[in-house]
C-alpha cells in the first residue's frame, strides 16, 4: 500500500498486514506511542498491538486500492474534524452525535449564506442528543471541548459553548428540557456572525469602527433571525441577544446591567470568553485554561461577570477533566487522572514511560515493553504546573 490519498477508518482487529498507518497509534489513555504513522504493518505489528487489548479502538490508515464511496459522516470526519482526537473516541454514539452536529450546523450556515428560510428541526434534534451526551459523558464531552475536535473555530466553538453551558446548568441543578434548550441558545448564539465577512471576524490587526459595529451587531443579526422562526423559545432568544452584555453594563448591544440581562445570557458569557481564550486563533495562541480562569476572575472583580454564577461555574467545572492528556513544566507527559476538591487547577496527572524493548517501528519485534506510570499531584507540588494540552 503506498502513502498518500484518503484515509479510513477501521477497527485495530480488522488490520491487515500491508496496510499503512496514517496516523499514529497511542495508548488511549495514557498516549504513549506504539506505532508511528507511515509505518507498513507486518503481522509481528499486528500481534504487538494485540498485547495491549487494543482491538475494538479505531485507527486509521491509507485508503489505497480500495474503490469505495465515502458516506457522509465519513467524508465529514475527514475534512472537518480531527481524526487524532475522533480516533481516541471509543463512544460511537457520541462520535455520531458530533459529527450530525456539524452537519446540521452547516446546513444551517448554509441557509443562512443563500439567504434560504431556516429549518431549525435538525439543530433542536441535535441539541438534544448533545444534552444527553453530556449529562452521560461529562468528562469525555468536557475533554474534546478542551481539545477543539473541530477545524473550522466558529463551529468547534459553538459545539464547545453548547457542552460547557449545558455541564453549568447541571451543576446549577437545571432540569433536563431546560438543559435542551441551554444546548440550542450554546450552538446557535453566533448565528449572527455567519452574516459577517470572514476577513473581519479572521482579521489579525485592529478592526476598524465600522468593522467593530458590525462584529457587534451579530447578537441582534441572530436574534432576529431567529425571532422569524416560529417555535424558538424566549429564553433561547433573550440568551442569543444578551450573550455579550455585561453585568456592569460595558457590553453590547443594549448595555444591560445586572438582573435585567437574561441568567442564561449571563452563563454564556462566562463559557463564550473560556472557550474563545483557549482556542488558538490566527492572531494569537490559545491560552491555557488556568491562565483563562484567572482572567474571567478579574473581570468578575471589576464588574463584568455575574460573580455568584462565576463561582459556581469554578467551584465545579474540571478546568482539566478527567483523562486530558497534557504536558508538565518538567516535560513528562501524562493525563489527568484526578481532579482536587476545591483546586480545580491542580489536579492529579498520571505520567508514563516506555521501559526495556524498543521502540516500534517498521520491523519491531512483538517483545513485550512494560510502562513505567507515576502520579503527580500537582496540588502538592506547587512548582509543577501544566503546559500544554496534548492530542495524541
Amino acid at each position: 500500500m503506498h502513502r498518500g490519498g484518503a484515509m479510513r477508518r477501521i477497527r485495530i482487529k480488522d488490520l491487515k498486514p500491508g496496510y499503512m498507518l496514517a496516523l499514529p497509534i497511542n495508548l488511549p489513555r495514557t498516549g504513549v506511542a506504539l506505532l508511528k504513522e507511515g509505518v507498513e504493518l507486518t503481522q509481528r505489528h499486528i500481534a504487538y498491538l494485540r498485547q495491549y487489548g487494543l482491538q475494538e479502538e479505531f485507527c486509521f490508515i491509507f485508503d489505497g486500492s480500495e474503490q469505495r464511496q465515502p458516506s457522509l459522516e465519513d467524508r465529514v470526519i475527514l475534512q472537518h474534524f480531527r481524526a487524532d482526537i475522533l480516533r481516541s473516541i471509543e463512544n460511537m454514539e457520541l462520535q455520531n452525535t458530533l459529527v450530525s452536529t456539524y452537519i446540521a450546523l452547516e446546513d444551517l450556515a448554509d441557509r443562512i449564506k443563500s439567504n434560504s428560510a431556516l429549518v431549525l428541526q435538525p439543530v433542536q434534534k441535535v441539541s438534544e442528543k448533545l444534552m444527553r451526551q453530556v449529562l452521560e459523558h461529562n468528562d469525555v464531552m468536557l475533554q474534546l471541548a478542551a481539545l477543539k475536535a473541530i477545524h473550522e473555530y466558529t463551529f468547534c466553538h459553538s459545539v464547545n459553548v453548547a457542552i460547557y453551558v449545558v455541564s453549568f446548568g447541571k451543576f446549577l441543578g437545571l432540569r433536563e428540557g431546560t438543559l435542551q434548550q441551554l444546548a440550542l441558545a450554546g450552538l446557535l448564539h453566533d448565528l449572527g456572525k455567519l452574516s459577517i465577512p470572514a476577513e473581519i471576524l479572521d482579521k489579525p490587526g485592529r478592526l476598524t469602527a465600522e468593522e467593530f459595529k458590525q462584529v457587534k451587531g451579530h447578537t441582534y443579526e441572530g436574534y432576529r433571525r431567529l425571532a422569524e422562526k416560529t417555535g424558538v423559545g424566549n429564553d433561547v432568544l433573550q440568551a442569543v441577544l444578551m450573550h455579550h452584555e455585561r453585568f456592569d453594563g460595558s457590553g453590547y448591544l443594549l448595555g444591560l446591567q445586572g438582573q435585567k440581562i437574561h441568567p442564561w445570557a449571563r452563563m454564556l458569557a462566562i463559557v463564550d470568553i473560556y472557550d474563545a481564550l483557549t482556542s488558538r486563533r490566527c492572531y494569537r495562541e490559545a491560552v491555557l485554561p488556568h491562565e483563562t480562569v484567572d482572567y474571567l476572575m478579574a473581570l468578575s472583580t471589576q464588574g463584568a461577570l455575574d460573580f455568584k454564577m462565576l463561582s459556581v461555574y469554578l467551584r465545579h467545572m474540571p478546568v482539566y477533566p478527567g483523562g486530558l492528556k497534557v504536558t508538565l513544566s518538567t516535560g513528562e507527559k501524562g493525563a489527568v487522572v484526578e481532579t482536587t476538591p476545591g483546586l480545580p487547577l491542580r489536579p492529579v496527572v498520571e505520567v508514563s514511560s516506555l521501559a526495556g524493548g524498543k521502540q516500534p517501528g517498521k520491523g519491531a519485534p512483538a517483545e513485550p515493553v512494560s510502562i513505567k506510570r507515576k502520579r503527580v499531584d500537582l496540588a502538592a507540588n506547587p512548582t509543577v504546573f501544566i503546559t500544554s494540552i496534548d492530542a495524541r
